[in-house]
C-alpha cells in the first residue's frame, strides 16, 4: 500500500544515503560507462561575493527594488571563497593562449576520491564549482567518481568543449544500476551512433509542430492543478508541481485524459522508479528500493506496451509520434524492423527518461520560480499586471508584456537554481583539446553548469543578482546576446542537449500565465519552513516550499 502523493519530505529531504549509493555503484564497477530597458534586481544572498560591483545600488531607471535574501547555508549568507587563489590569475584569460595544449591547474581534496563529496553533495553542488572556479580558473584538473576528472565551466570553455565532443569519441557515464533503471536504448544512457539515431526521432516528437498538438492536453492538466491547490488552500508547492508535470506528462504521452485508477497506479510506479534513481543496487533484496524500482519499471512498461498497440498514425499523441517517427540521417538501424523506426523497448526507455526529465527538473526549475516570486513582491507584482492585460500592449511595447516578462522570470530562474548543475562524458580515445588544456583519454570531462550561470560575469553581469532585466532587450526588439546561450548552460549542451527543453519551457510559462494572471491566486509563503534548497536530485526546498492561498 504505496500512497500515490509524492510526500514532500520523502521525496525532497536530501540525504547522503543517496552520495554513498552513487559512489559505491562506481567502487563496484569502477570501468562500467555507456550512460550520462528595465533592471529589476534582487539580490542573491546566497550567491553574495567579496565583489564591489555586487554592492553596487540599483541603476537609475530600475522599476523593482532589490532585496537582500539570508543564505540559509552560512552564517554570514556569503560563499566562503578560499583564501589561496592559486591558478585564478590569469585563467579568466581568453581560451588557447598556449600552443601546446596542457594538463589544467588544480587538485582533488581526497586520495582517490578527489572532489567527489563535494560534486555530489546536495547542498554543495553548485557553490564547490563557483568556489573552485574562483580558486583555479574556468577550468581544473582533479578526480571525481575513482577516475581522473576535468571540469570545465564559463561560456568559452564549454563551447569548446561541445564543439569537441561532436568531433571525437566520448561516451556518456553511468552506473550500471540507473542504465537499467533507464535502459539501454534510452538517449540518456547511450551513445555514438546509436544515440544519434535515437535521439534523430525522439527529437521529431518534440518539434514546434508536435508541441503545438500536445498543447490542449497540458491546459487541461493546469486547470486540474490550479483547482486542486484551491480546494486544499494549504499546500506544497514542490509536491503539487511535480505532481502535475506527471499527469501532464501521462496526458501528452496518451493524447486524451485518463481514468482515476489508471492515474492512481501510474503515479505509484513512477513513484517507485524514480526511488530508485536515489538507491542502492541491492537489486538482490527484494524488498530493497532498488528491487522495487524494476519492478515497477516492469509495470509501467507492461501499460506502455498495451497503449503502443492501440497507437495510430494520426493520433495526437507523444505515443503516436514516437511509435511512427523515420529516422531521416545517414545509415545505421537500430534492429526495430524492416526500416529505422523505434522499437516497443526503445519507445519505452525513452518515455521513462522524458518522464524523469519532465517532471523532476521542470517541477524543480517551477518550484524555485514560486519560492523567489514569493519572496520578490515587485517582480511577482509585475509580472501579475503584465499577465492580467493579456496582449493589449504587445504593440506598443514587447519588453512589458506578459510573455516577455515569464521568458525572463523563467530564464533568470533557471540560471540562479539551475535544476541540472552538471554532466559527465567520459572521453574516448583521443583527448579532448579546451583552448590551452587537454582532456586526455579515459578522463572524465564534467561540464559545470552550475557554475558558468552562477559565477560566469562575461556573460552574465553581475551573476550574484537575481536580474529579471538581463533576458529583456533594451531596444525592445533584439534579443540580448546571452538569451541564446541559457538553454545550452541549462539544459546541457553540445550534441547530447536536453531535446525536452522546448516542451519544459512551454508548459512552466503556461502555468506561470495562468497562475499569476488569476486574482484568486494569491499566495504566501507558510511561516517556519526550511526553505534552503538541496539536490535530491532536483534543486528543491528542504520543506517542498509550503504556501498558502489567500483568497
Amino acid at each position: 500500500g504505496t500512497h500515490h502523493r509524492f510526500g514532500a519530505r520523502s521525496y525532497l529531504q536530501p540525504t547522503m544515503a543517496a552520495v554513498a549509493a552513487f559512489m559505491s555503484i562506481l567502487l563496484l564497477s569502477k570501468s562500467a560507462h555507456g550512460l550520462g530597458e528595465m533592471k529589476p534586481r534582487t539580490r542573491l544572498a546566497s550567491l553574495s561575493t567579496s565583489r564591489s560591483s555586487l554592492c553596487s545600488p540599483s541603476s537609475p531607471g530600475s522599476i523593482f527594488p532589490r532585496t537582500r535574501l539570508r543564505n540559509p547555508n552560512s552564517r554570514t549568507g556569503a560563499i566562503v571563497v578560499p583564501e589561496d587563489n592559486e591558478g585564478a590569475l590569469g585563467q579568466r584569460s581568453a581560451m588557447g593562449a598556449s600552443s601546446s595544449p596542457r594538463k589544467p591547474p588544480g587538485r582533488g581534496k581526497w586520495p582517490f576520491l578527489g572532489d567527489t563529496l563535494q560534486l555530489l553533495n546536495p547542498k554543495t553542488m553548485a557553490t564547490y564549482q563557483v568556489e573552485k572556479r574562483r580558486r583555479w580558473g574556468p577550468v581544473w584538473s582533479t578526480s571525481l567518481l575513482f577516475k581522473p576528472a576535468v571540469v570545465v565551466t564559463g561560456s568559452n570553455a564549454l563551447r569548446e568543449a561541445f564543439r569537441e565532443e561532436a568531433r571525437k569519441e566520448t561516451s556518456a557515464f553511468f552506473p550500471p544500476h540507473h542504465q537499467r533503471l533507464f535502459g539501454p536504448n534510452s538517449i540518456l544512457t547511450s551513445s555514438g551512433k546509436k544515440h544519434d539515431i535515437i535521439r534523430n526521432m525522439v527529437s521529431q516528437a518534440l518539434t514546434p509542430k508536435a508541441l503545438s498538438g500536445y498543447t490542449p492536453f497540458i491546459e487541461n492538466a493546469i486547470e486540474d492543478f490550479v483547482a486542486t491547490c484551491k480546494s486544499k488552500g494549504t499546500f506544497s508547492m514542490a509536491e503539487e508541481l511535480r505532481e502535475f508535470l506527471v499527469l501532464v506528462s501521462l496526458r501528452v504521452l496518451l493524447g486524451r485524459p485518463s481514468s482515476n485508477q489508471e492515474v492512481k497506479e501510474w503515479l505509484q510506479d513512477v513513484n517507485l522508479w524514480s526511488r530508485g534513481l536515489l538507491s542502492a543496487p541491492l537489486t538482490f533484496l527484494p524488498w530493497s528500493n532498488a528491487a522495487i524500482a524494476m519492478r515497477a519499471r516492469r509495470r509501467l512498461a507492461n501499460r506502455m506496451r498495451v497503449w503502443i498497440e492501440a497507437c495510430e498514425e494520426d493520433d495526437a499523441s507523444l505515443l503516436a509520434q514516437l511509435k511512427f517517427a523515420k529516422y531521416d540521417g545517414d545509415g545505421g538501424q537500430l534492429g526495430s524492423g524492416d526500416d529505422d523506426t523505434l522499437s516497443e523497448d526503445a519507445i519505452i526507455d525513452n518515455v521513462l527518461t522524458f518522464l524523469f526529465a519532465g517532471s523532476d527538473t521542470t517541477a524543480s526549475a517551477l518550484t524555485s520560480a514560486f519560492v523567489h516570486l514569493s519572496r520578490d513582491a515587485a517582480v511577482q507584482q509585475r509580472v501579475r499586471d503584465a499577465c492580467r492585460r493579456g496582449h493589449e500592449d504587445d504593440d506598443r511595447g514587447g519588453s512589458q508584456s506578459c510573455e516577455a516578462l515569464l521568458d525572463a522570470v523563467w530564464s533568470e530562474t533557471l540560471r540562479v537554481y539551475p535544476p541540472a548543475p552538471f554532466g559527465m562524458r567520459l572521453v574516448g580515445k583521443e583527448p579532448l583539446v579546451v583552448g590551452e588544456y587537454m582532456v586526455p583519454p579515459g578522463h572524465l570531462i564534467t561540464y559545470g553548469f552550475a557554475g558558468t550561470l552562477r559565477d560566469d560575469d562575461d556573460t552574465y553581469p553581475d551573476p550574484g543578482d537575481y536580474d529579471v532585466g538581463r533576458w529583456i532587450a533594451s531596444n525592445h526588439e533584439d534579443p540580448p546576446p546571452q538569451a541564446e546561450k541559457i538553454s545550452g548552460h541549462a539544459f546541457g549542451g553540445g550534441p547530447r542537449m536536453c531535446p525536452g527543453r522546448r516542451l519544459a519551457g512551454m508548459e512552466a510559462r503556461m502555468l506561470l500565465q495562468r497562475v499569476l494572471s488569476d486574482d484568486q491566486f494569491e499566495w504566501e509563503l507558510t511561516p517556519g519552513q526550511n526553505l534552503e534548497q538541496r539536490y535530491t536530485p532536483g534543486f528543491f526546498p528542504v520543506d517542498g516550499c509550503r504556501v498558502k492561498l489567500l483568497n
